[in-house]
């Protein structure tokens, strides 16, 4: 509590190492969703409907603490979020990377409004892990908070359910090492 860390920071700096670690790249790009529920806007909470948006998280994962990239990931993710309303094609041609994919997975991370703190994470444990092969995105990872932390993994890649099963493991391994 004293770092500022939150749970979205853990794990999203945990989705980072694990990408780094199967990729064997220390350079990491991903999808990260922003509720959009936080705009200001009177009675904002009484909207109906999807609010949300996904940017582009770059993360250079190094042999640091893990407290140093949880912050690091803490800054990035709120950096990006100055961005949230430019179109994507604006950001890809920014960046010189138009009609390029700038990422192929995406982590999303759904809390049904439960406070959930990393101290009494770990208590919890992950109740659950999927593995399925559909999805918009070549590997699109979800994470509940719910009863715990349910974790989805998803794929539109075909005969990807080794290629699932690897990378949900080395996640889960990861979420669980960290935790400790």
């Amino acid at each position: 509590k004293h770092e500022h860390i939150t749970v979205a920071n853990y794990l999203s700096a945990t989705w980072a190492i694990t990408l780094a670690e199967h990729l064997n790249t220390p350079d990491v790009v991903f999808g990260y969703t922003y509720s959009g529920r936080h705009l200001g806007y009177k009675d904002i909470g009484q909207i109906m409907g999807a609010l949300f948006t996904c940017l582009p998280l770059r993360v250079v994962v190094t042999k640091h603490k893990f407290w140093d990239l949880f912050r690091k990931v803490q800054e990035l993710s709120l950096s990006v979020m100055e961005h949230q309303f430019t179109p994507l094609v604006e950001i890809m041609s920014e960046i010189g990377m138009s009609g390029q994919k700038i990422y192929n997975t995406v982590l999303t991370i759904e809390n049904y409004f439960e406070v959930l703190s990393l101290e009494n994470m770990a208590d919890l444990g992950i109740t659950n892990v999927e593995f399925t092969e559909y999805s918009n995105v070549d590997l699109l990872v979800q994470v509940f908070i719910h009863d715990g932390l349910n974790v989805v993994i998803t794929s539109k890649l075909p005969n990807s359910v080794q290629l699932v099963n690897q990378i949900g493991t080395l996640f889960i391994k990861n979420l669980k090492a960290i935790l400790k």
